[in-house]
């Protein structure tokens, strides 16, 4: 396996890279256990016996608490980036994105090892939430903020409407890898303020970040974010 590194942080309250992957182990031993047995961890990057890796990448941002993980399920040589901001108070940020990775772009992982439609679903490209031309694994919409309701709302047209669908004609010529592209889906609502973004393997793809902008949100009376993952696995 190929990883980069992750450039040093100067930042001593943050986990090192090793320590961050021990709690995505554990996050990820809670819901498979199985799936950690024989781990090993060092300099940054995990191997599971199952022909798999997990790493800490180099971190895009100048914030401290904004963490790149990626993971690589052989045969297919690339990395599947995603990028997480941890929040709260500093002895919870690690936290935070730790629950954030294993809700969405975890999941992906966890049901791309097991394929048992446990963790997140397989969508075919006929599918009304697919992607047309692929087979995609989708991950369950994870939404957070002070008001329940704000949240929900955001969450329900993450997780009801076809939101790949709908930013499909943006979308799919930026998978420019013959399988396994990872999609961040993200937005951010707050009474006053709208934030959407879209990254394809890694990078922000303007042209579908602005088509999912311009979907219809809710009016929220509170901030709120939702995101979600997607795996385009195969071409279908």
């Amino acid at each position: 396996m190929v990883w980069q590194r992750r450039r040093s942080q100067d930042s001593p309250e943050r986990p090192s890279d090793d320590k961050i992957l021990e709690l995505l182990r554990d996050a990820l031993g809670e819901i498979e256990p199985s799936l950690v047995e024989g781990c090993k961890i060092r300099d940054g990057r995990m191997v599971g016996p199952q022909g798999w890796g997990l790493a800490a990448l180099p971190n895009h941002t100048d914030d401290p608490w904004h963490f790149d993980i990626g993971f690589i399920l052989w045969p297919e040589p690339a990395v599947v980036p995603d990028c997480i901001n941890g929040i709260g108070p500093p002895h919870e940020r690690a936290a935070w994105m730790v629950r954030t990775w294993r809700e969405t772009s975890g999941a992906c992982l966890a049901e791309m090892l097991t394929r048992r439609g446990e963790y997140a679903s397989h969508v075919d490209g006929s599918d009304s939430p697919g992607l047309p031309g692929w087979h995609s694994v989708v991950s369950k919409v994870f939404a957070y903020g002070s008001d329940p309701a704000s949240n929900h709302a955001l969450q329900a047209v993450l997780a009801n409407g076809d939101v790949l669908r709908e930013i499909a004609p943006q979308l799919v010529p930026a998978l420019d890898r013959p399988a396994h592209n990872g999609i961040k889906v993200f937005c951010q609502r707050s009474p006053a303020s709208a934030a959407a973004e879209v990254r394809v393997n890694g990078e922000r793809h303007e042209a579908a970040s602005q088509a999912l902008a311009a979907l219809p949100w809710p009016e929220v009376t509170a901030p709120a974010v939702a995101r979600l993952y997607a795996v385009a696995v195969r071409p279908a």
